[in-house]
Order: C-alpha cells, then sequence, then structure tokens
C-alpha cells in the first residue's frame, strides 16, 4: 500500500493535471479555428451541406471526413455560440483524454511485469502533461482519428489469437480513423503489419480485408449521405490541390523543437530497445509500427500550405503504450513513482509558467459583445470567422473567410455571383475580432471607403448602401 507522503505527492500531481486539463477548457472557446471547425456539426443538424459542390453553398473551411462533425452534434444542443463552444470543448477534452487515458490503462506490458493501479493512474499524468497542448485546445480532426487510432490498436492487442470479431471491431476503429482524417492511414496499416508479422501473411491479408469491406462500406454510407460531386470536391480535390509550403526551411526552423519530440525521441528510443521492440511478442511492436507507418503522410501534411504539428499523428499513436511500458521495465527501482510524481508536478508548473498567463474562466466575453453587434443590424453583418454567431443570430450560414482562401489558394476561386450568393442579405457591414489574422479576401469585398470602427473585441466595416461599389467585385 502507498504510503501518506506518496498519496499526497500523486494527490497534488493529479491536481496540477486537472488544472492544466481546466486552464485548456477555459481558453478552447476563443481558439481562432475552433468555431470555423464546430461549423460543420451545425450544418449537419440543420439539414444544410457540409461538403458543397462548386455551385452550391455556405463555403467552410472543411475538407476532411465527415465524422468528427458527426462526434461533436451534441454541441448544436446549446443555447449560443459560447456554450456551444463551451460544449464542443468538453467534447474534445473527452476524446482526447479518454482515448490515450483507456490506452495507458489497458497496454499489456511484457510477460513477467506487473503494473498496478497507482502505476497506472501515473502514466496517465505522465501522457496528459506531455501530450501537445494543441489537441487539448483546438478542435482538430486529427484528435478523432487519433482516439480512434488508439482504440483500434488496443482492441486488436487484447484480443485472444483467432478472434475475429474483435479484429473485425479493431479495422472498424482504424478505418473510423480514416473517415476523420483522410491521412490517418497508419494504424490500419500497422494492424495489417502487426497481424502479418505475428502470425503470418495470411493474418495479414485477412485484416487487409476487413479494412476494404468496412472502408468500402463508410464510403457509400458517405456517398449516400453527402453526394459525390461535394465529396470528391471537398475530400479528395480540395486537399490534394493545396500547394506545398515556399517556406521549407522557415517552417523547419519554428517546428525544428517539436519535430525532435515526434520524429528523433521515439526513433531513439525503436533503435537503442530494438531488440525489446523488433519482436512478435514485443508489447511495443504494434505502436513502433504505429509510429512508421504513420509518419511519411503526416510529415508530407506538415509542410503543405496551412500544415502544422497536428498532422504529425505518429507521435500520438507511440505515447500511450510506451509509458506503461517504460513504468513496467523500470519497476524494479523503488524510486521509480516519486520520480514520476515529481516528473508531473514540473512539467505541469513549466506548462503554467509557458502560458503567460493561465485562464481559470473561459474567455467568451467577445461573443457577448458580437451578440450586441448583430442585433442591432439584422441580417446585414457578416462575420467571416465566426458563423455561428450569424446562426445564433439569423439562423444564417454565411461563407467563411478560410473556406474561401483554400479555394483560392487550390486554384478553384469563387467567383462574384457565388461569393455573394452567401452573405448577408442586407449586407451593410463586416466585423472581425480584433487581432485575428486575415487572408484578405473578405476586407476586399467590402468598399473602399466603408467606415472603420474599433469596440472592445471587434473591428467593424460599415457602409451605408446595401451593395458594395462595383470596384469592390472586380
Amino acid at each position: 500500500m502507498a504510503s501518506r507522503v506518496t498519496r499526497l505527492s500523486v494527490a497534488l500531481a493529479t491536481g496540477g493535471v486537472a488544472l492544466w486539463l481546466w486552464h485548456c477548457w477555459c481558453v478552447f472557446p476563443s481558439q481562432l479555428f475552433n468555431e470555423l471547425r464546430l461549423e460543420p456539426s451545425f450544418l449537419l443538424a440543420n439539414g444544410v451541406p457540409i461538403y458543397p459542390d462548386p455551385t452550391e453553398g455556405p463555403v467552410t473551411t472543411w475538407i476532411y471526413g465527415p465524422l468528427s462533425p458527426i462526434l461533436f452534434l451534441p454541441a448544436t444542443l446549446a443555447g449560443s455560440a459560447a456554450s456551444a463552444l463551451m460544449i464542443a470543448g468538453f467534447i474534445n477534452l473527452l476524446i482526447v483524454v479518454g482515448s490515450l487515458s483507456l490506452t495507458c490503462a489497458l497496454w499489456p506490458v511484457a510477460e513477467g511485469s506487473r503494473l498496478t493501479a497507482l502505476d497506472r493512474l501515473l502514466g496517465i499524468l505522465v501522457c496528459i502533461m506531455v501530450w501537445p497542448g494543441s489537441s487539448l485546445q483546438d478542435l482538430q480532426a486529427d484528435n478523432a482519428a487519433v482516439a480512434f487510432g488508439l482504440i483500434g490498436n488496443l482492441f486488436l492487442v487484447r484480443a485472444r489469437p483467432g478472434a475475429v470479431n474483435i479484429r473485425w471491431c479493431a479495422a472498424a476503429m482504424a478505418v473510423a480513423a480514416v473517415g476523420c482524417k483522410q491521412t490517418a492511414w497508419g494504424a490500419l496499416f500497422a494492424q495489417i503489419l502487426w497481424l502479418g508479422w505475428r502470425e503470418g501473411w495470411r493474418a495479414g491479408i485477412g485484416h487487409a480485408v476487413r479494412g476494404a469491406f468496412v472502408g468500402a462500406a463508410l464510403a457509400l454510407a458517405a456517398l449516400a449521405l453527402f453526394g459525390p460531386a461535394g465529396l470528391w470536391l471537398n475530400v479528395v480535390r480540395l486537399p490534394s490541390l493545396l500547394p506545398w509550403t515556399n517556406e521549407w526551411l522557415a517552417r523547419g526552423r519554428i517546428l525544428a523543437p517539436y519535430l525532435a519530440i515526434h520524429i528523433a525521441g521515439p526513433m531513439i528510443i525503436l533503435v537503442l530497445a530494438r531488440h525489446r521492440i523488433w519482436n512478435r511478442y514485443s508489447p511495443l511492436l504494434l505502436p513502433a509500427l504505429s509510429w512508421l507507418a504513420a509518419l511519411p503522410l503526416g510529415l508530407a501534411a506538415v509542410f503543405k500550405i496551412g500544415g502544422t504539428l497536428n498532422s504529425l499523428e505518429s507521435y500520438l499513436l507511440f505515447l500511450p503504450s510506451a509509458i506503461p511500458t517504460f513504468v513496467a521495465l523500470q519497476k524494479k527501482s523503488r524510486w521509480i513513482q516519486p520520480r514520476i510524481v515529481a516528473g508531473v508536478i514540473a512539467i505541469a508548473a513549466l506548462r503554467f509558467y509557458l502560458v503567460l498567463g493561465p485562464r481559470w474562466v473561459p474567455r467568451v466575453a467577445h461573443f457577448q459583445e458580437a451578440k450586441s453587434i448583430a442585433a442591432q443590424s439584422p441580417q446585414q453583418i457578416w462575420f467571416p470567422w465566426n458563423p455561428l454567431i450569424t446562426y445564433y443570430s439569423d439562423h444564417r450560414f454565411d461563407h467563411v473567410e478560410d473556406g474561401m482562401f483554400v479555394r483560392f489558394v487550390c486554384g478553384l476561386p469563387l467567383t462574384m455571383t457565388e461569393a455573394r450568393a452567401h452573405l448577408p442579405p442586407h449586407w451593410k457591414g463586416m466585423a472581425i475580432r480584433r487581432g485575428n489574422p486575415e487572408w484578405g479576401l473578405a476586407i476586399h469585398l467590402c468598399p473602399p471607403d466603408a467606415r472603420l470602427t474599433e469596440t472592445q473585441f471587434w473591428t467593424l466595416r460599415t457602409w451605408a448602401s446595401q451593395n458594395p461599389p462595383s470596384s469592390a467585385s472586380k
């Protein structure tokens, strides 16, 4: 039984992790892209296409699979944009923390090793604290993709030999990851390789067939629900047309510390511990294969326009199983638990130090001011980065600038007629949150003589006539 000091220190570490998660939840409503990425759930709930074809609208920023918007449908029951974002933040934490916690708690360790409930809890705490903060604070298709991949791997690694039903579940989870983000093939490829390595090529091919069958069923369902034209444009064509970044060295330099953690760290482990990992009975074989299989597509996505660290799913597929395995290997040391507790507390302190002002209350004041702006000018104000404000104020969905920008950089820009089709019916103003980066497309649609007004949270451009001058639409 753990000593009183150990229990107190574990309680302190758990409290630090809980505070970090609370901070992440409080930050979630104010993060730039979260409202844009929650909009598809509202479109689904209202029968509006989340994958508009070239002649439809409104244009959104969503060019990923349909499963993630389905997971966030409960947020559409909220009574305001702020409440919807807070519910979505909770769902996001549930997806991320729930999947990594289940993996840490249930992942098998090497034969002859044993982990107590306290060991597993400490593993979960470490995993949360070294998990990328963006996954906890941002609504990303990658979050659900990683969650499905982790649960699928957990199904597979805990299944008894020959348990076909469980293997079907594992394949379904891996395919669901692809249904969240198109590049998330790593888990399925790794499962096929793992079964082939352990049981021979027939087992690997059998799992590939299971994945193909589930994938075909998911594709047919998506075609029936969303239509082939919109799906092809938004899920296939636009992502494939996204150009590579023009600043390879600059992006690599900015992301270098994170790339070292996500790539160099696991690579060193896989090389130094190769005899423990690269054998068919190793508990780390499947996570290692998942890391390798997910790395190429993830690394490629990092260097596309708009790409960043969240595309590297390989590290996240590896981490939750590597940590309990590491703890099991260190069990002979009587100081392993105190060292882990001290590490969790130190990382939590560093996290709060680096955020330069943690948040303890959800940041939603800008929604209240936006609600007042929209109420004063009904059916007149365009919020190009805040579609839910318009939904709750005017019961309408407008274009979002980021979606228009994606069409533009992919060489498929909207015509003026298409752009005007999904703007306010009596359009006389535009509101963008202060400090919000802009792509320049929304401003280009406004009259050049629009009056500029600054409020506490918003930059307003307004004009008297309903339609901007023709010069703005050239």
